[in-house]
Order: C-alpha cells, then structure tokens, then sequence
C-alpha cells in the first residue's frame, strides 16, 4: 500500500504529460486537416474559374455560329440594310452579356470557395492554438495535482 501511495504522484504526473501531449497533437492533426481541405478548395475554386472561361468561350462560339445562320438567313430572304443589322448586333450583344455573365458567376464562386479556403485555414490556426493552451493548462493542473500529493 505505501508503493501505491509513493508511486501516485508519478503516475499523476504520466497522466498528465500523455493528456498534454495528446491535446497538443490533436491541435496539430486538425491544422493539417485544415490545410489539406483549404488546398482542396484552392483547387476547386481554380477548375470553377476554368470551367467558366470554357463555358463563356463555348457561349461565344454558339454566337459565332448563330450570328452566321442570321447573315444566311437574311441574304436567303432578302432582307439587308438596318433591319438585319439591328438583329444581329442585338444578337452580337445579348451573346457578350451572357458570356460576361457567365465569367462571373465562375469567379463569384471561385472567390466563395477561396474565402472558405482562407477560412478553413484560419480555424486550423485557432484549431492548433487550442491544442497547444489546452495541453499547457493540463500540465498546469497537473503540476499543481502533484504539488498537492506530495505536500
């Protein structure tokens, strides 16, 4: 029985170093979770600015091509001078319209995604700091545990 109570200081005190150590390495785990998801969302906000600069040149092209179907169209019917030239700039203009509007949606989300990023980073920061306070609290206490045992 005397080992027992000789041996329970120690014992506290391994207990209270794995606890630490245990919070600190929680804390550095979650950073790098952290990271690697911010780097995930990086990307993800790269291939949606892509995206949309393919989907708006696409758009264009479709204008291309819709715009040459009105200038055939009208030559086959007839019709030349303002009147089709009206048509087709209005066609010319609501096709940039859209692929302007089609840019930004892709950067709108690609800036969500880089704010979530930035996010996500800033809470594995908060994330690893806790881990590191909670551990330093814990070896406190158990300091002062043992402090208690052995007076």
């Amino acid at each position: 029985m005397a080992f027992m109570a000789a041996a329970a200081p120690y014992l506290m005190a391994a207990g209270g170093v794995i606890s630490s150590a245990m919070s600190v390495g929680e804390g550095i785990g979650a950073k790098k979770i952290a990271d690697r998801n911010a780097q995930a969302l990086e990307y993800d906000a790269q291939a949606r600015l892509a995206a949309g600069r393919i989907e708006a040149e696409d758009h264009r092209k479709m204008i291309r091509s819709l715009l040459s179907s009105q200038q055939t169209n009208f030559s086959a019917s007839g019709l030349t001078g303002r009147n089709a030239l009206d048509v087709m700039a209005d066609t010319a203009a609501e096709g940039e319209l859209d692929a302007q509007r089609i840019l930004y949606n892709a950067e709108t989300d690609a800036t969500r995604l880089k704010n979530q990023a930035m996010l996500e980073k800033w809470q594995g920061k908060q994330r690893r700091t806790a881990g590191w306070i909670k551990g330093a609290t814990g070896m406190l206490a158990t300091g002062a545990g043992v402090g208690k045992m052995i007076t």
